[in-house]
């Protein structure tokens, strides 16, 4: 399922979820309106209180004499929680939320066999093969590196450890092999670009409120260089400083200069 959440100047938010096993196995109609439902309730801090239209491409959803299921009928009731109305587009008007919930087979280049790309590397003795005693390819003296790199490559820039023991260890044989698999992996400039960085996830506290003025948040922004901005009555100086204080329910906000 995909779902976009816009205003007239744009796009605010997405959301795109796949179904489960279970929820595989509902009508049409109940995907149609589980999908409606859920994306509601992703962006209910955001949509609460506020007049929505829904547009959808599935004409069960307006449900006009229609016969529908028990739990069909207890998601209507979650939905009467909101302020919206629904209307049925064109299946040719639909397409970012069909972007978000759709599977696109991407071409890609053909599979090359790592033995044809690292042919040239291998160790021969009249046209044939060098082999150890535990029938390993042997990788010449003066091309280690140049192995290395190209399967580091061809498997898709794997880090150490995978590179070794899933790709190298078993069919081939060099000298000192792990130093030149760590001397590669750490001086490839894709693998610097890209990679992760791990942080401590922080645990995320959401808030939430169920009527006005039940919870106001506020923070203070300071200090910006005023003299970027028009005068005005309200400030006064270089530095500026503002309160704002917002109603979590309906995202009413206040701003006061200080």
């Amino acid at each position: 399922m995909g779902a976009v959440l816009f205003q007239d100047h744009g796009v605010i938010g997405y959301y795109s979820k796949k179904f489960n096993t279970i929820e595989q196995n509902y009508s049409i109609v109940e995907k149609e309106l589980f999908a409606i439902l859920k994306s509601l309730e992703f962006h209910r801090n955001l949509i609460q209180a506020y007049t929505i239209q829904i547009e959808t491409d599935g004409r069960n959803c307006i449900f006009e004499n229609k016969v529908i299921s028990k739990r069909t009928e207890r998601w209507k009731l979650i939905l009467n929680e909101f302020d919206l109305t629904i209307r049925n587009i064109k299946e040719t008007e639909n397409n970012i939320a069909d972007k978000l919930s759709r599977c696109f087979y991407v071409d890609t280049e053909k599979h090359t066999d790592l033995y044809m790309i690292v042919r040239g590397c291998l160790e021969t003795e009249e046209d044939t093969l060098v082999k150890d005693e535990r029938n390993r390819y042997v990788v010449k003296e003066n091309k280690e590196v140049e192995f290395v790199t190209k399967v580091h490559e061809w498997s898709v820039h794997a880090r150490i450890y995978s590179l070794y023991n899933n790709n190298i260890k078993e069919r081939y044989f060099i000298k000192n092999i792990k130093n030149t698999i760590e001397k590669v992996v750490k001086a490839c400039e894709m693998c610097l670009r890209n990679k992760r960085c791990r942080k401590r996830k922080m645990k995320k506290y959401r808030i939430t409120s169920n009527k006005l003025m039940e919870i106001l948040s506020s923070d203070i922004f300071a200090p910006f260089d005023l003299l970027e901005y028009d005068k005005s009555s309200q400030v006064s100086g270089e530095k500026g400083f503002c309160l704002t204080i917002t109603d979590v329910y309906s995202r009413f906000t206040v701003v006061k200069f200080l």
